[in-house]
């Protein structure tokens, strides 16, 4: 009886993604690399038949959705966030490919954000934007910046830290804020029954101001989806004018609109910002938050690729579905959650 062979679509813009793939070949296992530049639509359409599984970057797979061919069974998206996809299902639900199996790279960026958000904290508490703007001038701290440098910090394990989103990867920057001894406590939107993580204390929906009311830093890593977009915008975040915390944002700019944000970095309602999304990308250069000394913008590099890891997890999963087991970290187009 001759083994079934599966063949793999790769659409990927990163091509180490493809490299690390046909270095090491899976048994009964066919990679096909398939162009995401200089064709047309329906020259992607036409590629992709006859693969039965895709793997890719999701902004070169969105658009083929509505017409993909009926050979193929398995998406695995390079993305851990996914609002387009939900975004696509919207504009064309009856298209028959959602009833495939969709998956997303699940906690493969937990680790790397979790490493940028613990960089975030202890730069903005050391103020190392205004000590890399005195190396730039090649200037020493007179006193009076001297001892603002040295009697401003105030030591981690005094400061709580509150996270927007409790997944994979606000559990693990949960952990790593733990480890400096802050005080973590998170935001979901499902009552937790039994809290055996590293929360301090969770909040729910009803009770958001008083959540951000509690917090010397904020970090928001919910996904966009309707409950989330826009939580943070308006005056919102005026509750926490007595606390002055700082913002750190690795989730999706839109929970908070730019003209809100620049509102509550002015009036004192936050202290400062470390922007890794922000509500436009790339962010124009007239926007007014380049210029503001207390805000830190990042080109959303917070989660980056980290050699091997996006590939195995793709490989640990194309074992299991050829097993016909259950897939990691499934997506429904239907549900608008993940």
């Amino acid at each position: 009886m001759e083994t079934r062979r599966i063949v793999v679509g790769l659409l990927n813009s990163v091509k180490v993604f493809n490299a690390e793939l046909l270095e090491n070949k899976l048994d009964n296992v066919q990679y096909k690399v398939i162009a995401t530049t200089d064709q047309t639509h329906e020259q992607m359409v036409a590629s992709v038949d006859g693969c039965e599984v895709l793997f890719g970057a999701p902004h070169f797979i969105h658009p083929l959705i509505p017409q993909l061919p009926t050979s193929v069974k398995w998406v695995q998206f390079t993305y851990a966030g996914l609002d387009g996809f939900f975004e696509s299902y919207k504009e064309t639900p009856n298209a028959p490919a959602w009833n495939i199996q969709y998956t997303r790279m699940g906690d493969v960026f937990a680790l790397p954000i979790a490493e940028y958000v613990l960089g975030a904290v202890i730069a903005m508490e050391r103020d190392f934007k205004e000590m890399f703007k005195l190396q730039s001038a090649k200037k020493w701290a007179d006193y009076d910046n001297y001892v603002m440098y040295m009697t401003k910090p105030r030591p981690l394990n005094s400061l709580t830290a509150g996270i927007l989103g409790a997944g994979n990867i606000g559990i693990k920057i949960a952990e790593l804020l733990k480890a400096v001894g802050m005080r973590v406590i998170g935001f979901k939107n499902n009552q937790v029954i039994r809290n055996d993580g590293p929360f301090d204390d969770f909040y729910y929906p009803g009770n958001l101001d008083k959540f951000l009311s509690s917090c010397d830093f904020i970090c928001n890593i919910l996904p966009s989806t309707p409950n989330t977009i826009g939580l943070l915008s308006g005056k919102r975040l005026e509750i926490c004018e007595s606390r002055k915390p700082a913002f750190i944002n690795v989730g999706r700019g839109n929970i908070i609109d730019e003209e809100s944000l620049i509102r509550a970095v002015t009036n004192g309602w936050i202290s400062k910002a470390f922007l890794d999304v922000l509500h436009e990308e790339p962010l124009p250069p007239s926007s007014k938050l380049w210029e503001m000394d207390n805000v830190v913008i990042t080109p959303h590099v917070s989660g980056p690729f980290v050699k091997g890891q996006i590939t195995s997890l793709f490989k640990e999963n194309l074992k299991l579905y050829t097993q016909g087991k259950q897939l990691k970290f499934e997506v429904y187009p239907s549900s608008n959650s993940y």
